[in-house]
Formats: C-alpha cells, sequence, structure tokens
C-alpha cells in the first residue's frame, strides 16, 4: 500500500493483514487509549472519538497508538487493526515531571487509576476495552499484583467485564 506521500505504508508487524481477512472489525466496541492522547483533528479520527478525557490535550504517541488500533479504513495512508472501532481518549496527564522517583511512582499510579476509572465510567468514556501504553520503572511497583494499580485492573476487568490491553514496550521481543 502507498501513503498518499508516496511512502510504503507495510506494516507486517501489526499482522493487521491477516486481521484485515477476518469479519470482524469492530463496529460498535469502545476502545480507550490511555497514553499521551489523540489528536482529534487528524484526518484518521475526525468526527470519531466518543469520549475525550481532556479535549485540548493532544500527544503524539498517543495519536500513533489509536492509529494502530483503530485508523479509519478510508483508503488514506493506513488502516488500523480494527478500524470501525470508536475511539476513547482517556490521556494521562503530568505524571512524568517528577525528579523524586518517589513522587514519581505515586503520581504515575494516581494518574493511571484516575485515567483507567474515567475511560471505563459507564457516564464517561464506557470502553469496552482499554489499551495501557506505558512503561514502568524495574523500582516502581511490587511485581506480584499487590499494588493497587494492578489490583483496580483487576476490578474494573472482573466487575465490568473490560478488556485490558498492556503494551509490550518499544524494545520487546516477538
Amino acid at each position: 500500500m502507498q501513503s498518499t506521500r508516496g511512502i510504503n505504508v507495510t506494516f507486517n508487524w501489526t499482522y493487521a493483514d491477516t486481521v484485515h481477512a477476518l469479519p470482524v472489525d469492530g463496529p460498535g466496541v469502545r476502545v480507550a487509549v490511555v497514553d499521551s492522547g489523540i489528536y482529534d483533528g487528524h484526518a484518521e479520527f475526525e468526527g470519531r472519538i466518543v469520549a475525550d478525557r481532556y479535549p485540548l490535550f493532544v500527544g503524539d504517541h498517543g495519536t500513533h497508538v489509536a492509529g494502530i488500533i483503530g485508523a479509519a479504513g478510508d483508503g488514506i495512508a493506513v488502516t488500523g487493526v480494527a478500524p470501525a472501532t470508536r475511539p476513547v481518549d482517556a490521556p494521562l496527564i503530568g505524571v512524568l515531571s517528577y525528579e523524586d522517583p518517589w513522587a514519581q511512582q505515586q503520581a504515575f499510579q494516581s494518574g493511571y487509576m484516575a485515567a483507567l476509572e474515567w475511560a471505563t465510567d459507564p457516564s464517561q468514556g464506557d470502553a469496552d476495552v482499554v489499551n495501557m501504553s506505558f512503561g514502568l520503572p524495574p523500582w516502581a511497583f511490587p511485581l506480584d499484583g499487590t499494588d493497587p494499580l494492578s489490583e483496580l485492573i483487576d476490578q474494573i476487568t472482573v466487575e465490568q467485564g473490560v478488556t485490558m490491553v498492556k503494551s509490550a514496550g518499544n524494545s520487546a521481543q516477538r
């Protein structure tokens, strides 16, 4: 596939072509992107974002992630894995600005918890699926699932039936 700028935009690493061969493209599924924010003026999302936690907050990484998930299948540039999904923009605000590691950990955890609660609240984001694209320094949380963020994720998954997806990170191996 060629983009409108003549750049080859075949992305085999997402296996989107395999998914596109299936009769499923996510119609009506609300997918929250908990990241840096989605640019709602982007051609792939214009008029499609169904809930926006901070409408004036725009992030390039969140827009990129949202594009992988659900860029419109409109023949412009790329098509997301599930182009008929309904994006929910749930940006994580202001948690990476602390120099003190303990303060950063607390801000990160409480910020993510607030974003997840908003994204999955039926009167707010009402997401069916939540994508979490964040990295954690090794000191941030216990790795046994007992931290408040993990417990909230478990609670939302069990009580609301929301599917939670966590990225493997930019350095992950296949």
